[in-house]
């Protein structure tokens, strides 16, 4: 991707916690026809990874959590809760970091990966006491997240998801502009 001004944008937005953020028609255009190719490149088929990874009970890393959310078809409500306070972390704070422990205080400091992040959006929908418009919102945020970094996913199973969350984000505003 070699749009450095949209990056620069976006990054800036993320900066200002997307405080009084409003992007030119122009700029919102060209950042439309990108996700609109990455759709168009991963958004076809989407296979998921089947496999199942062990958590401590103690502490957990969010990347191996929100994994084994994915491939499970059914969330029990202590699943449901982990996850609500997972988007809550990320709706205040615009990142999520590596650990927490099981009381969900942070462990380190450091930030999760990009791959945590578009699993999070991907469960967007499992996530219960939100409405759309903050859906709307949340994906607008992680996916523009993703996608100042989309030049590191090597991962193609990583690539569909991610066109995957955008295809939920463009339905989404699709909804909002009728």
């Amino acid at each position: 991707m070699k749009n450095y001004k949209i990056i620069r944008l976006i990054k800036n937005s993320l900066k200002k916690k997307y405080h009084n953020t409003l992007y030119p028609n122009k700029i919102f255009k060209k950042l439309f026809q990108i996700k609109l190719e990455i759709i168009n490149s991963y958004g076809s088929q989407l296979r998921l990874m089947k496999e199942k990874n062990k958590l401590k009970k103690n502490k957990f890393t969010i990347e191996l959590y929100l994994k084994n959310l994915i491939n499970k078809d059914y969330l029990n409500n202590n699943e449901k809760l982990k996850l609500l306070l997972i988007y809550k972390k990320f709706s205040v704070h615009l990142r999520i970091l590596h650990e927490y422990n099981s009381d969900f205080l942070s462990i380190s400091k450091k930030e999760t990966s990009l791959n945590s992040y578009i699993y999070l959006a991907y469960l967007i929908d499992k996530i219960p006491n939100i409405n759309e418009l903050q859906k709307l919102n949340f994906l607008i945020k992680l996916n523009e997240k993703v996608l100042i970094r989309y030049s590191l996913l090597k991962n193609k199973t990583l690539k569909q998801i991610y066109a995957h969350n955008l295809k939920n984000e463009i339905k989404l505003i699709k909804n909002y502009i009728q």
